[in-house]
C-alpha cells in the first residue's frame, strides 16, 4: 500500500516490513523472509509507520493497545537509533508518514478527556504544527507527494465523527462532505490522494473518487468495520 494507514502493521512493496507486538517493534529487511526486534525502540510501542525506502520509522503508544502513554518517536536511519520528537507525552491514536517520510501526521485520541489536538510536519518530523481540537483521531493517511491529507475522529459519547481534509501539505484543513453522524474508525487513500475510503463503526464502507468533495456508501454491509487499505492506483481495497 503506498497510502500507508496508521495501524500495528506497516508495510510497503519492498525491502522493509515492520508490526507490532506487545509493544515491541519487529522489523524486517530482506523482504519478510525473517523478523527481528528493534531493541533501539522505546517500550510501549503500539503504533508504526514507515516510508516506503525502510529508512524512516515513527512510533508511538496508543490508547487501544496498552492504553500507553507515551512521546512520539522517530528513526532516521532504519531503525538503528530513535530519539523523542517535540509532540507532546500523549494517548496517542493515529500516525502516519509520506512514502518519502518528509510529512507526518499524528493525532490524540485519550478516550477519558474526550480527545485531543492533532499535528502535522513537512520537515521529517523536526517540526510541527498543532492543531487545536477536542475529538478523538482514530486514523490519517497521506497521498505520495503529500499534499493531500486525511484524518478522521469520533465522539463515542455523542455518536458523531468527521473527517478531514488538507489540500495544502497539512498546512490548513477542511471538514469534508462525508456524514457526520458517524464515528469514523479509519481512512486510506490513493497514491493520488484522489481516491479515499473511510470506514466507521457499526456502519458502511464510504468511498470518494473526488478528492473527498463527495462521498457514497458502499453496499457492504453494515459491521463493526476497524481497517482498511487501498492500493497505489485505488482500484483495489480491502476493509475488515
Amino acid at each position: 500500500s503506498v497510502a500507508n494507514n496508521t495501524s500495528n502493521i506497516s508495510t510497503f512493496e519492498g525491502q522493509y516490513a515492520l508490526f507490532t507486538s506487545s509493544g515491541t517493534i519487529f522489523q524486517s529487511s530482506n523482504y519478510v523472509t525473517s523478523y527481528a526486534a528493534l531493541t533501539s525502540s522505546q517500550s510501549n510501542m503500539y503504533l508504526v509507520s514507515m516510508s516506503s525506502n525502510g529508512r524512516y520509522i515513527l512510533a508511538a503508544g496508543s490508547t487501544t493497545n496498552g492504553g500507553a502513554t507515551t512521546l512520539v518517536y522517530i528513526s532516521d536511519n532504519y531503525g538503528n537509533t530513535f530519539t523523542a520528537t517535540t509532540l507532546p507525552t500523549a494517548n496517542w491514536s493515529t500516525i502516519t508518514m509520506s512514502p518519502s517520510g518528509q510529512h507526518m501526521i499524528a493525532g490524540i485520541g485519550n478516550v477519558t478527556t474526550g480527545g485531543g489536538n492533532y499535528y502535522t510536519s513537512n520537515s521529517y518530523g523536526s517540526s510541527w504544527i498543532t492543531f487545536s481540537a477536542s475529538q478523538i483521531w482514530t486514523g490519517s493517511a497521506i497521498s505520495v507527494n503529500g499534499q493531500t491529507q486525511v484524518i478522521c475522529n469520533t465522539n463515542a459519547n455523542s455518536g458523531t465523527g468527521s473527517i478531514l481534509i488538507s489540500k495544502s501539505y497539512g498546512s490548513t484543513w477542511t471538514t469534508s462532505t462525508a456524514p457526520t453522524s458517524l464515528q469514523w474508525q479509519k481512512i486510506a487513500l490513493s497514491a493520488s490522494g484522489q481516491y479515499i475510503t473511510a470506514v466507521a463503526a457499526s456502519s458502511g464502507i464510504y468511498v470518494s473518487s473526488s478528492y473527498g468533495a463527495s462521498w457514497s456508501q458502499n453496499n457492504t454491509a453494515t459491521s463493526a468495520w476497524s481497517s482498511v487499505s487501498l492500493s497505489s492506483s485505488g482500484q483495489y481495497q480491502i476493509a475488515s
